[in-house]
């Protein structure tokens, strides 16, 4: 069986939510990454950003998507075999 990956990428949560719940139901593996380059930040202040990352941190736990992380050291060691350091 070949393996093929997709990339959504984009900033409007609602589409991409959708985006995630019609790969569920086609039955397909989703997997969250995030982005190479970190997205422009824009102009909130620090108390913002910090409430945008907490609930950003507490949809991911309410998805369960780390669920197929079996041992997170080596996860993380293979994410870091990929960057160039």
């Amino acid at each position: 069986m070949k393996l093929l990956e997709i990339t959504v990428s984009g900033t409007d949560e609602a589409l991409l939510k959708k985006v995630e719940q019609f790969a569920a139901r086609l039955g397909l593996q989703v997997q969250f990454r995030r982005p190479e380059k970190p997205l422009p930040l824009s102009n909130k202040k620090k108390s913002e950003d910090k409430d945008s990352a907490l609930e950003a941190i507490n949809e991911l736990t309410k998805l369960n998507a780390f669920k197929d992380i079996e041992d997170p050291a080596r996860w993380e060691r293979e994410l870091r075999k990929d960057r160039s350091l």
